[in-house]
């Protein structure tokens, strides 16, 4: 960003990144036989799960937003994409590496880039008619 980090957007990122290891700690506990094999498929822990996507999902596009509220940074922007979807390539080939019969085909660094494209011709829209397209 051109003007600065914003504290509370880096304190909300490394928050969900925490809830994030959590939630994974969670999974691999049930994973090896330390905790129940279904409660990853908890309610608590699906909600959990689902709001660390959430968290996530929102952070990037107010980051996107903030980027970008000047004017489009085209190189700033394809570098950013460049790097998560090269993060999103490595997890789905790590994970197909150790899972091949359950990868991670599309998880939310893949949502997170292909939102990004999405979301560009938004970005400059009047918020009336993004709102509307999204609804």
């Amino acid at each position: 960003m051109s003007q600065g980090r914003w504290w509370a957007l880096d304190a909300a990122r490394g928050l969900a990144v925490l809830a994030m290891v959590v939630f994974h700690v969670i999974w691999d506990l049930a994973h090896f036989g330390y905790a129940p094999a279904t409660l990853p498929w908890s309610a608590p822990v699906k909600i959990f799960g689902h709001s660390i996507a959430f968290a996530f999902l929102f952070i990037a596009g107010v980051a996107l937003v903030l980027a970008n509220r000047d004017s489009m940074r085209w190189p700033a922007f394809w570098r950013r994409l460049a790097l998560i979807a090269a993060a999103a390539a490595l997890v789905t080939a790590g994970t197909y590496a150790l899972f091949p019969t359950s990868y991670v085909f599309f998880g939310i660094l893949h949502c997170i880039a292909v939102a990004s494209l999405i979301a560009v011709p938004f970005l400059f829209a009047p918020w009336p008619a993004a709102f509307a397209c999204g609804a």
